[in-house]
């Protein structure tokens, strides 16, 4: 009767941090969000606005952003927002430059972390699509393409740079395919800014 009693009392309380979660969450994205629309209406979230506040750093704008893009990586921020900075900052070829040197280094940082701390072999994130499944399996075989194809479809998903690291895979095998995948979407973000009204 008492382990009952405990059971149930770790259970509310995992509900009750649950619910504290959510309400935190709604919280900060409302916060992003109404900060946001601030900064846009006031006439600070503009492409001059953001790219002057980068080059104000100087000649430290480019390692700062490429830290600043490998730190977003490892916390799970969207890597297209350094993308968006990138090409705001440095111009359509300087950010695409800048953007895919950076993501290189972003998505490197979580894979080689992972794999000097594993202690064993065995991935521990699947993707909630079949087709998914079977490119992350076929890493084994198809390595450069496999992890190329993922790249195209998933972009700079951290939970991916984790998954490849559990598999198998070389390194050089892993930066050439996210190599391949990578550019013709940094590619486009970069070109599909430049028709931004903003």
């Amino acid at each position: 009767m008492p382990d009952a009693v405990a059971t149930a009392a770790v259970d509310a309380r995992s509900v009750a941090l649950a619910r504290v979660r959510r309400i935190l969450l709604v919280l900060v994205l409302a916060a992003c969000v109404g900060g946001g629309i601030w900064l846009g209406r006031t006439g600070h979230l503009t492409q001059a606005a953001i790219g002057g506040w980068v080059r104000s750093w100087g000649p430290w704008s480019g390692p700062a952003f490429v830290l600043a893009f490998t730190l977003g990586e490892l916390l799970h921020l969207p890597g297209m927002l350094f993308v968006f900075v990138a090409r705001a900052a440095f111009g359509a070829v300087g950010g695409f430059f800048l953007s895919y040197g950076g993501a290189m280094v972003a998505i490197t940082a979580p894979f080689l972390l992972v794999r000097g701390i594993r202690s064993q072999r065995e991935r521990t994130w699947q993707p909630r699509w079949r087709f998914l499944r079977r490119l992350l399996d076929g890493v084994e075989t198809h390595p450069i393409r496999s992890v190329m194809i993922l790249r195209l479809i998933l972009w700079l998903s951290p939970p991916l740079d984790y998954a490849l690291a559990f598999t198998s895979i070389r390194t050089r095998d892993y930066l050439l395919g996210s190599a391949l995948g990578l550019a013709p979407c940094i590619g486009a973000v970069i070109c599909g800014i430049g028709w931004l009204p903003w």
